[in-house]
C-alpha cells in the first residue's frame, strides 16, 4: 500500500486555505507565490487546485543538469535539493503540467510535506486529500 494526492474540483470552495498553509509550512511567510499547490478558477463556479502529481517517469528529473531532484522512496515525491539545485528553469519547461515554478529566486515544487501534506490537512472542502491506495485499486 501507498498514500497518494486525490483531486476533488467539484468540492473546491476557492478559499486558498492549501497554498497558504503550503507557504507558510514550507518558507514561513504567507504567500500564494511561494505555494506549490496552486488553485486555478476553471469558470465563474468552478476552482482546481493543483500541484505535482508524481508522475511515473519523470521528466523534470531527467532534465534537471545537477541531479537536484530525485525521488523520496519513502514518501515517492519528487523533491528537490536545494543545494544542487542552479535555477536553471529545465524542470519549470519540462513539467507539462506546470506544477513546478520560480518564485522569488527558487524553484518550488510539491514535495508532500514529507509525507503529510498540510493543504490536505487544513482542506475545509475536503477538495484535496491524502489516501491509502492498495497496488491492484491503482
Amino acid at each position: 500500500m501507498y498514500r497518494k494526492i486525490v483531486i476533488r474540483p467539484e468540492s473546491c470552495i476557492g478559499c486558498r486555505s492549501c497554498a497558504l498553509v503550503c507557504s507558510y509550512g514550507h518558507f514561513k511567510a504567507i504567500s500564494p507565490k511561494l505555494a506549490s499547490v496552486k488553485v486555478y478558477s476553471m469558470d465563474d463556479f468552478t476552482e482546481m487546485p493543483l500541484m505535482c502529481m508524481r508522475c511515473d517517469d519523470p521528466e523534470c528529473v531527467k532534465v534537471c543538469p545537477t541531479g537536484a531532484l530525485a525521488r523520496n522512496e519513502k514518501t515517492g515525491a519528487v523533491e528537490i535539493d536545494h543545494d544542487k539545485c542552479i535555477h536553471c528553469g529545465k524542470c519549470v519547461a519540462a513539467c507539462k503540467l506546470g506544477n513546478i515554478h520560480k518564485a522569488f529566486g527558487l524553484t518550488i515544487k510539491c514535495d508532500l510535506c514529507g509525507g503529510f501534506p498540510k493543504c490536505a490537512a487544513v482542506c475545509p472542502a475536503g477538495a484535496i486529500d491524502f489516501i491509502e491506495v492498495k497496488e491492484e485499486e491503482e
